[in-house]
This record gives structure tokens, C-alpha cells and sequence, in this order.
């Protein structure tokens, strides 16, 4: 009977990485095999190679054997980062020497120059200067097409000099043919060429002709085209010769992640494409945006859900929030083998409860499954009524006094911004009816303003105030556009973001040295509450408002100064005049 003889679990390599010959240190993954690793002296890990590796030198090596990790020696060397010199290692029996190389002063044109050891083929000198290496060279058939192989190399005439492009590739190129570099200068010049030359840049954009896919383009291809090839969901387009990937979120994040650990500067331009599907009555756009953020296996389902809130015109920030709750739950349903069924959905809840998320995120969830099953589904019906919801937290509005919103406006001195928080606190708007607000909707002749599809989309008329009335007609003189918004954002003819509103209001309150944690909706529970604190009749603040129910409005009674102020308390019925005295004996 034979045994099989085991495997030692640590190979070890000669490879050539960062300009010299090192150790890999090859096994796979090993927790405890890993900190004994990460003990020797001089052990460090390579991304690029994915493994641990040592100098290539004695010293270390011996380090190595003291460890007593068992090994064995490959002799393999037919691999990209393999030795070039030689295909067998002898690695503790080898007397590995570093090159001795002088290096100049790096001057303010980043001048470096490291001299030969050997006259390799007639090579005398190579400087890297200016972004650009310079290699004095004497004719050899062989070397010239090498050199002509290098990315941006020419012949100098003047200086009868050769010149390319200093790039880490050519960098690279030049150290394995000539071994010119000892480690240290190779990574000198390495810094170099980072402080030289600016990152790679990759430019996203959907793709005109089909917006299914983006297109990809690159300032420095390096060896990004290569693993493009090997990248999934992706074509390349002959006739215009450029790359397409597929426009799905996740394609999209693994594309994103590759070209992230490239080093390339992403200006992703695929955002500005869906930046105004907010406000387009293209529904067929919208479907295609939300459909493109999900795995293609969900795609038939959430069609379906789409095509039935479309249908019953749900609104744009229902149909996202309940679309995105429905793949959630589809995935749970996945994950945890469940059957799409009453018992799922009341696992599902029961799973977010246990989460520290809010009232209203696990009202939704249940909001959209309840439209799934009564709508879409035709299995067995799922009694929603049975299933009891979270409770809703009576929590009272946050509320800015008078001195505070004057502390606020004059710490603002941008016209624009000052003008859209006047309309916030001056007209109870919400954030999205103001950056909505249309030049069409200003009734100048009346003095009020029309918001039209509000929330609930319900149509209301505002007051358009004196202090609302001067600063628009100022805003408009200054901000001349011939746009259909009141308030434009960067793009012409879109309106201005949500989350810039935000932020300006959050810098505002920050200036003003208030509470971090007031919102720009505090400035419309501000409006309702001084109305109510002036004696404004509660049925008018609701209409104002656009309320459906009364009982939204009421809330501000509890917080109103004047409601309160009229309140007397019990203990000033006691006819106690000073604090701290008791009169009775």
C-alpha cells in the first residue's frame, strides 16, 4: 500500500516585484499560518501579487527557517512577476548582493539619475527628468527595438539621447531588461513618477445608443483594456472602438471597484443622466432607472410591481421607496429559503423590528408588501389587517423662536439660498415644493403662490409676504435665466437639488451656533407655530399647510408659546410670592 506523500503548506518563489528579485511566500489562506508570517522580520504583503514576501537575500531567508513553517521550493518560474534570469531558484544557497548605485539630489525638475554597475550592451546612462526617462545608449540592433517598444519613445537628435514616456510600465520594462536600479532608487523613482505624472482618469457615461450600457474611456489605458477582457456583462464596439458595459448597478459597482483599485480618477457622468428622472413625465425613463439598480433575476418581478403603481399613478417617491422595499424582501426570501407566503411576510417584519431603523422606514416595507399581495399576488391572500403596525412615536415638532431664525437669515449671504429659506419659513413650503416652484406659479398681481402637486398631490395657494415679494423681484434681477424653475441648479434647465437645500440650511444653523440638529422642515413647523402664537384661526393654518386632516395641525397647539403662556399653573394659585419661602406654618 502506497501513501500519498503530503503537501508542505508554504511554497516559496523567486519573483521580481518592485525592481528587485523577492521571496513569495505562497499558501493558501491560513489564519494562524498567517501571524506566524507576519513575525519574520522584513515580511510584508503585496497586492499586486496577492502574497506575503521577503528580500530575496540570506538574512531574511534565514529568518524564514527559524520560524520552522514547512516549505517547499518552485521552480516554476513561467509567471509575469517570475525571475527573469534564471528558471531554477537555489534561495538560502544563492549569495544575493544588491546593486551599489549613487543617486543624485532630486532637484526642483525631479532630476534622477542612478549610474550603471555594468555597461549592459553599450548602455551608459538612463536620467528620469522632467516626466520623461532619457537613456544614452550605443547602437545595438536589439536594444533600439527595445527601446522602440517603450511607450512614448523617440530618438533625440540634439542630444543623440533616447527618450520615452516615465511611466511605471516603461519603468518596469527598463529594470527587468538592464537590473539598472538597486530597490531603493527603483522606488525613489517610483514616487517620482506619482508626484510627476497625475492619476488615470476614466470617464462613465451612458452610452447614446443604448442606455442600457455606459461607455467607458480611459486618459492611460495601462493594463486596464486586458481586464476589461476578462470583465463580465461587457462589449467592446469595433466600429467606434470603445468599451460598453453593462448599465445594471451591479456590473456597474464591480467596474467602479476594478477601476478604483487601478488608481484611476472616476468622473462618473452616468449620474448626470438620471439627474432629472425626478422630474420628467417620461415614466418609461423612470422604470429604466429603477430597474437598471437591481440584478437582472429581479428584473421581471419589479417590472411587474412597477407597471401597477405606474398604473395607478402612485407618486414618484412612493413608487421608489415601496420598489426598493420589495427587493429587499424578495432577497430575504431568498436568502432564507422562505416561500413567498403569509408567514415570510410576517418573518420578514418581525426581522426589521429587531433593526434600529424608524417608525416610518418599517411602515413602508409593510405599505409595499400590503400593494404586492393585494394587487400583484395570486397565490393565497396574506390578512395585512391581522398583522398589527409599529407604533408611532408622538414626538413634537422642533420649533426656531424669532431671535434665532434672525441669528439664521443674516449668516446667509448668498442671495439665492437666502431667498429659498425665506420661502420655507415666509411661505411653509417643503423642500421639494420650493426647489418644484415654477416662475409660472408666482401670481404677482394677487401676491400669492400657487404649489401645485404638493405632497398628497393636492394643489394650495399660499400668501406671497412683502419681505417674499422684494426678494424675489431682487433674486430675479441678479439671477437672470430663462429657465421654467424659479430656483435652477447646475445643470440649465433642471431644478435645484434636494440635498443641496440641506446642506445650505445645515451650514446656516452651524454659523448661527444653533442646534445641529434642526432641519429645514423646522422652518415650516416655525411658520405654522408663530401663526398660531399671532391668532391665526387653526382652520386656515391647515389649509396653508395642505393637511388633509385637522388633527395634523393640532399638533402645533402643543407647542405654541401663546397656548401655553395661557395656561396658569396650580402652584400660582397658592399664593406663594416669593421663591424658596413657605408661608405655611
Amino acid at each position: 500500500m502506497t501513501t500519498k506523500k503530503l503537501r508542505a503548506p508554504i511554497r516559496l518563489k523567486k519573483v521580481f516585484h518592485r525592481g528587485a528579485f523577492q521571496i513569495a511566500l505562497l499558501f493558501p489562506y491560513n489564519h494562524l499560518l498567517k501571524e506566524r508570517i507576519k513575525a519574520i522580520p522584513g515580511s510584508r504583503y503585496s497586492k499586486t501579487l496577492k502574497c506575503w514576501y521577503l528580500p530575496y537575500d540570506k538574512a531574511y531567508y534565514n529568518y524564514f527557517l527559524k520560524a520552522n513553517i514547512p516549505f517547499e521550493l518552485d521552480t516554476n518560474t513561467e509567471t509575469r512577476q517570475a525571475a527573469l534570469k534564471s528558471d531554477k531558484i537555489s534561495i538560502g544557497t544563492e549569495k544575493v548582493t544588491d546593486k551599489i548605485a549613487s543617486t543624485e539630489k532630486d532637484s526642483r525638475n525631479q532630476l534622477h539619475d542612478i549610474k550603471p554597475v555594468n555597461d549592459f550592451k553599450g548602455l551608459k546612462k538612463i536620467v528620469f527628468n522632467k516626466g520623461k526617462f532619457v537613456i544614452s545608449i550605443n547602437y545595438f540592433k536589439d536594444e533600439v527595438a527595445f527601446i522602440k517598444s517603450l511607450r512614448g519613445a523617440y530618438w533625440n537628435e540634439k542630444e543623440y539621447k533616447w527618450l520615452c514616456a516615465g511611466t511605471r510600465h516603461n519603468l518596469l520594462k527598463i529594470q527587468k531588461r538592464y537590473a539598472y536600479w538597486s530597490k531603493e532608487a527603483y522606488d525613489k523613482i517610483v514616487d517620482l513618477i506619482d508626484q510627476t505624472q497625475s492619476n488615470p482618469k476614466a470617464y462613465l457615461k451612458t452610452d447614446p445608443e443604448d442606455s442600457n450600457f455606459i461607455i467607458v474611456s480611459f486618459t492611460k489605458r495601462t493594463i486596464i483594456s486586458e481586464k476589461l477582457k476578462k470583465f463580465s456583462a461587457r462589449q467592446f464596439d469595433k466600429k467606434r472602438k470603445l468599451w460598453r458595459i453593462s448599465n445594471m448597478k451591479v456590473s456597474k459597482e464591480k467596474l467602479l471597484q476594478l477601476l478604483k483599485q487601478e488608481g484611476y480618477t472616476i468622473y462618473d457622468q452616468t449620474k448626470d443622466d438620471f439627474a432629472s428622472v425626478a422630474y420628467t413625465n417620461d415614466w418609461s425613463l423612470r422604470k429604466k432607472h429603477l430597474l437598471n439598480k437591481h440584478d437582472e433575476k429581479h428584473q421581471e418581478a419589479l417590472g411587474l410591481y412597477l407597471d401597477t403603481m405606474i398604473r395607478e399613478r402612485y407618486g414618484w417617491s412612493t413608487i421608489k421607496g415601496y420598489s426598493g422595499a420589495y427587493i429587499k424582501y424578495l432577497l430575504y426570501v431568498e436568502i432564507h429559503s422562505f416561500d413567498i407566503s403569509a408567514d415570510s411576510v410576517k418573518s420578514y417584519l418581525s426581522e426589521l423590528s429587531l433593526r434600529k431603523i424608524s417608525y416610518q422606514e418599517i411602515n413602508r416595507h409593510q405599505s409595499a408588501l400590503r400593494l404586492f399581495f393585494q394587487k400583484i399576488w395570486q397565490g393565497a391572500p396574506v390578512e395585512f389587517d391581522k398583522i398589527p403596525r409599529p407604533r408611532r412615536p408622538k414626538s413634537l415638532p422642533k420649533v426656531i423662536s424669532k431671535k434665532e431664525l434672525r441669528s439664521i437669515f443674516s449668516s446667509v449671504k448668498n442671495l439665492k439660498h437666502l431667498t429659498m429659506l425665506y420661502l420655507a419659513y415666509g411661505g411653509g413650503l417643503r423642500s421639494g415644493e420650493i426647489i418644484m416652484l415654477k416662475k409660472s406659479q408666482l401670481d404677482w398681481e394677487r401676491n400669492q403662490i400657487w404649489i401645485r402637486n404638493g405632497k398628497g398631490k393636492k394643489d394650495r395657494v399660499i400668501m406671497m409676504s412683502t419681505v417674499i415679494r422684494n426678494i424675489l423681484r431682487e433674486y430675479f434681477r441678479e439671477y437672470r435665466h430663462d429657465g421654467i424653475y424659479v430656483f435652477e441648479g447646475a445643470k440649465k434647465g433642471t431644478p435645484y437639488g434636494r440635498t443641496s437645500l440641506s446642506k445650505l440650511f445645515k451650514r446656516a444653523i452651524k454659523k448661527a451656533g444653533l442646534d445641529h440638529r434642526l432641519t429645514l422642515h423646522s422652518l415650516r413647523h416655525s411658520f405654522a407655530t408663530h401663526l398660531l402664537d399671532s391668532g391665526t384661526d387653526i382652520r386656515l393654518i391647515q389649509e396653508l399647510l395642505g393637511h388633509k386632516s385637522i388633527k395634523t395641525t393640532l399638533i402645533y397647539t402643543h407647542v405654541s408659546n401663546e397656548s401655553i403662556q395661557r395656561i396658569i399653573s396650580p402652584l400660582d394659585t397658592l399664593g406663594i410670592e416669593k421663591s424658596g419661602q413657605n408661608d405655611i406654618n
